[in-house]
């Protein structure tokens, strides 16, 4: 289950800038388990918070929180919205102390395919102690 909340943010009294949204979204009991993963699912947490520029058409994610059991990730996130133009998508995480099996399931599919198939099906046990991947 995951509860949150979406408002406009307070602008200033002259009105000098466009309008932006602030959200937060919170979970405390999602699953992750990816179709081509031969790993159990993971149990998560997560949290999410950022802003939307109305007029940027910028999303930003300036929180990214999210902790397994056994280990926690971090970072931030943006997506941009050019009118006529497929949105653009950065990612940057880090994790520390956290299992193998967990690690391998916060990879984005869309991020590095190929290396991200070969780690799935080669890489078992173990911990990631630190790792940081930065998407663009």
């Amino acid at each position: 289950m995951a509860t949150g909340a979406v408002g406009p943010e307070p602008t200033d009294a002259a009105r000098t800038r466009a309008p932006t949204y602030r959200y937060e979204f919170v979970t405390e009991q999602a699953m992750l388990a990816p179709l081509d993963s031969p790993d159990a699912p993971t149990a998560f947490s997560a949290r999410m918070a950022g802003r939307f520029d109305e007029r940027t058409r910028i999303l930003t994610a300036d929180e990214l929180a999210v902790r397994t059991g056994e280990g926690q990730m971090v970072g931030a996130a943006s997506a941009e919205f050019a009118r006529g133009k497929t949105p653009g998508l950065t990612l940057a995480l880090s994790a520390s102390d956290m299992p193998v099996a967990q690690a391998k399931q916060f990879w984005p599919w869309m991020a590095a395919g190929r290396a991200r198939e070969w780690v799935i099906g080669n890489f078992f046990g173990g911990r990631v102690t630190e790792s940081e991947i930065t998407y663009r």
